[in-house]
């Protein structure tokens, strides 16, 4: 059979499934032999396969709002793809600017990586601010993975600044005679702990605290702490074990990074301890 210089139209249909690609004209080149011009038809009919592959990848894109919060507020990166799939999409990012996660900003989720539901187009990354004394940049830039292509819009900053508000002045109350209240001690100790993922121990101190990421190294760490000492919790999940061997003493302060920000659970096998 003679292919020479002749029009084809190619259909890449998949059986009970869907319909990838209806057609794709080719011209195949002049050549000497059956046996170019099917090497030729095999070569047209992959790439339209690969064509019409790429067109079923949903595209992924990434945007935030507001763009400029303070302390006293919170923002979102949202993560968006092109059209609903029936299965869950996992997104890769990375995290970058001059704000320093954990310190400066906490983030929702499992850092690092974002799911879209199945039969979703998008989901949401929150960022809630920590401290702020000096405008600082929260970055967040979508990073290849399996199941999405990225649209050019794959970056978006957050800046954080420090809180311009200015409190209204609080009328000076009528003096009463009551007694004084006894002084209240000043903190004997203060100690931070956090959830760390580089491996090092940390020295309790607010730049570099202890980790405190399993329940042994919070238990072990918070166990001899003296009364009078204020412990504070960066944020993330804390675990202590219901078998714990520390009791909370006198004047003890426990401080967290917020509400919904940090928590501490109990976890072990309570059966024996609690009768």
């Amino acid at each position: 059979m003679l292919f020479r210089s002749k029009l084809f139209f190619v259909f890449v249909v998949a059986i009970g499934a869907t319909l990838l690609c209806s057609c794709e004209t080719v011209r195949v080149p002049p050549a000497e032999g059956p046996l170019h011009s099917t090497e030729a038809l095999e070569q047209t009919t992959a790439s339209a396969g690969v064509k019409a592959a790429r067109l079923t990848t949903p595209v992924v894109s990434l945007s935030a709002s507001p763009v400029q919060v303070d302390v006293a507020q919170s923002a979102v990166f949202t993560i968006a793809k092109s059209r609903v799939t029936s299965k869950t999409t996992t997104v890769n990012y990375a995290v970058s600017g001059s704000a320093v996660l954990g310190v400066d900003y906490a983030l929702s989720g499992q850092t690092g990586k974002v799911v879209i539901p199945a039969g979703s187009t998008s989901t949401n990354i929150s960022l809630q601010p920590l401290q702020a004394t000096a405008a600082k940049t929260a970055s967040l830039t979508l990073q290849t993975g399996s199941g999405y292509r990225m649209a050019s819009t794959r970056r978006a900053t957050i800046t954080i600044v420090a809180s311009t508000a200015t409190s209204t002045p609080i009328p000076t109350p009528v003096p009463t005679a009551t007694p004084s209240a006894s002084p209240r001690p000043s903190p004997a100790l203060e100690v931070w702990l956090s959830i760390r993922n580089d491996g090092l121990p940390g020295s309790g101190t607010q730049t570099d605290p202890y980790d405190a990421s399993t329940d042994s190294k919070f238990d072990t760490i918070v166990a001899p702490l003296p009364e009078n000492t204020y412990i504070h919790l960066g944020p993330g999940i804390f675990w202590t074990n219901i078998t714990k061997t520390w009791a909370l003493r006198s004047g003890w302060v426990l401080e967290g990074a917020g509400i919904d920000i940090t928590t501490l659970q109990l976890v072990g096998d309570a059966s024996g301890v609690m009768q």
